[in-house]
């Protein structure tokens, strides 16, 4: 039975209680007889009273609870489907009592594992604390200033705005809380607090950008006045020149005259006036842009004046052009002096052996002038080709090298190179030539031009190759050479030199040989004779004692002849060397040998034993002598002792044998 049902049959008994046993007992109290019979006639008015009544107020009752139950069932969809999470927690035990779809869907719980958890378990082990006292503080409504923590069933945290109300559910104590997560609110606040920090940032940059284009266009109008340049635009219809700033200050005219073309043209020279009118009526004929350079002359001063101009746009203005002026004086002179120096170097080119060339790097021409036909061949002074021409021409191997070298100058912006290339001539053989050229940029660091000389270095080459060759020759021979100055000084010496004196080419280089090497047991006599004959320019043949570095002591045969060049002029001595300090031992052992000889035919003091002993001596030292001058020598001491033995052969006795260990003084 329902609760309206009970309260209306509560009403019901007790309402026909009262009336049926209040008349009784009025009746047995008072015992009165009318009022008896009056009794039944009030309980049967009561009993409808009652019963009307009941029904009524079943009625009231039923259509209240109604209206409780739809605001219940209103109450619990709004719960349940409201789209921020929901929950409802006991306070005591801190269990989940009830669940929202948000709070499952947001969370990832299912709604038995939120049943089965405590509102501690979605914090973490800092929020804890918190969330304890505030179940104990805090009021039965509220709403909190700071966000809180919670963790979701993946892990991760979110912060959420969390509103709770203390009530009273299935006759629990609990609170209601409705929790909004504001993660993505807090990084989007985040995300504009750092826009507006960028935004204010640039705005910052911007009054700078603005300051900065303030100054710099007070110094584009400085620099417009140091370079020598200003702006202007004229109509052409009413013929109106309007000039901008620093017009009048480049021309050096006042208001008047820089308004007015006619007088403008004035101050032109009269044969750059038709010039000047060619370049503003040019205008009305279609062209959109052109320039011109007049001279320009005022308080006779000339300058060369250069009018640039641009059509303007028929939308913005109809028969109006813009354009600027530019004072060119200085690079119109210097190109002047350029052009007379070229035209002085192009003469002198050609009579030398030099060819000249200018490559224009735009139009990939080459001109070339100059002594061409004796290094290239092709019978004229002056040419002017295509760049493919020149390439074409170039052995294929040096064109790569020379390409590598001419890219890494124009990288580091060198300005001079030099190459040496193979170039075929006109006969098709290639010759060696030698180019020096300077590399033009322009104001963009861009190569402009390129003006060269190349010279025919094919003979030339070989001559050096030749010269390499016998300078390689001489500095493995076995022989001292040295070279020298026409004053005696050393200019060179090969490594043989080196290897016997022990001194290198830049420790003698500028002394003189004999200052450096001769010393005490050095010839008087023979260095005079080689000193006299080095004055005079003469040959000479000589045998002297030298010193190497460490002081050791050698003999020398020196073979000195004077140096002319093409012209017969002298240019200086070569002197060819060879030690001989073996030989000058020999020559001492077999003087030492004769003394023996000698000695020992004295001692045995008979005739016979002198000259045999000296033909044996003779006949062994001849075995061993490569001499030709010493055999000769030999020979003649042979064909006297034998002499000698002829007469005395009868008496002959035996040799004295000759000690070769015995050391020579």
């Amino acid at each position: 039975m329902n609760s309206q049902k009970k309260i209306t049959l509560y009403y019901f008994i007790l309402g026909i209680s009262w009336i049926y046993f209040s008349d009784r007992a009025l009746d047995y109290f008072f015992k009165d007889h009318v009022l008896c019979d009056n009794n039944w006639a009030n309980t049967i008015k009561g009993l409808l009273f009652v019963t009307i009544t009941s029904l009524l107020l079943y009625k009231l009752i039923n259509k209240y609870f109604d209206k409780l139950s739809k605001s219940e069932k209103d109450y619990r969809n709004m719960f349940d489907a409201n789209p921020n999470p929901m929950y409802i927690y006991d306070l005591k035990s801190l269990k989940f009592i009830e669940v929202n779809k948000a709070a499952i869907k947001n969370y990832g719980y299912s709604k038995q594992e939120f049943l089965s958890k405590t509102v501690l378990d979605i914090r973490p082990d800092t929020e804890k604390e918190r969330l304890l006292s505030d179940i104990l503080s805090s009021p039965k409504r509220i709403s909190y200033d700071e966000p809180w923590i919670h963790i979701l069933k993946n892990g991760e945290q979110i912060k959420v705005n969390v509103h709770a109300y203390e009530i009273n559910y299935k006759g629990k104590s609990a609170r209601l809380v409705l929790a909004v997560d504001i993660s993505e609110q807090l990084l989007i606040k985040e995300q504009l607090k750092q826009q507006q920090e960028k935004l204010q940032a640039q705005n910052i940059k911007l009054l700078q950008s603005l300051e900065t284009i303030e100054l710099h266009k007070n110094k584009l109008s400085s620099t417009q006045k140091i370079a020598k340049i200003a702006g202007w635009e004229f109509n052409m219809e009413t013929e109106t020149l309007v000039p901008n700033s620093g017009f009048l200050e480049v021309l050096n005219l006042d208001k008047e005259e820089g308004a007015c073309l006619k007088i403008l043209k004035t101050y032109i020279l009269e044969k750059d006036k038709q010039k000047f009118e060619h370049f503003i009526s040019s205008f009305n004929i279609g062209i959109t842009v052109n320039e011109c350079v007049v001279r320009f002359k005022k308080e006779k001063e000339l300058r060369y004046i250069l009018f640039a101009a641009t059509l303007k746009d028929p939308k913005k203005q109809k028969n109006a052009v813009e354009g600027y002026i530019k004072d060119v004086t200085e690079i119109t002179l210097k190109d002047q002096l350029i052009h007379k120096t070229l035209e002085r170097f192009e003469q002198l080119a050609l009579s030398t052996n030099d060819a000249l060339y200018e490559w224009d790097i735009e139009s990939s021409v080459i001109r070339l002038t100059g002594n061409i036909d004796s290094i290239m061949g092709y019978g004229v002074k002056e040419a002017i080709h295509p760049e493919k021409w020149w390439v074409d021409r170039m052995h294929p191997t040096d064109f790569i090298e020379n390409d590598n070298l001419f890219r890494e100058a124009v990288e580091q912006r060198q300005q001079t190179l030099k190459r040496k290339y193979r170039f075929k001539t006109l006969n098709g053989v290639y010759k060696l030539i030698y180019d020096q050229s300077i590399i033009k940029y322009n104001a963009q660091n861009e190569v402009e031009k390129v003006i060269g000389s190349i010279q025919d270095v094919e003979e030339l080459t070989k001559i050096n190759q030749e010269n390499k060759r016998l300078l390689d020759i001489i500095s493995k021979v076995n022989n001292f050479i040295i070279i020298t100055d026409v004053n005696g000084f050393i200019d060179w010496v090969n490594p043989a030199f080196t290897e016997l004196t022990e001194y290198t080419l830049e420790e003698v280089k500028g002394k003189k040989p004999g200052l450096l090497l001769q010393g005490p047991e050095s010839n008087k006599e023979v260095i005079m004779r080689m000193s006299t004959a080095l004055k005079e320019k003469n040959h000479f043949t000589e045998e002297i004692i030298n010193y190497s570095k460490s002081g050791r002591k050698y003999w020398l045969k020196i073979d000195c002849n004077p140096i002319y060049d093409d012209n017969h002029h002298h240019v200086g001595f070569i002197a060819i060397e060879s030690e001989i300090t073996e030989r000058k031992l020999r020559e001492v052992k077999i003087e030492k040998q004769n003394e023996i000889l000698k000695k020992t035919a004295l001692f045995n003091s008979h005739e016979v034993r002198r000259p045999l002993a000296s033909i044996l001596g003779i006949i062994e030292l001849l075995k061993y002598e490569n001499s030709e001058s010493t055999k000769n020598q030999l020979i003649k001491l042979l064909e006297k002792c034998s002499e000698e033995l002829d007469t005395a052969i009868r008496n002959s006795i035996s040799l004295t044998e000759f000690n070769e260990e015995q050391p020579l003084n």
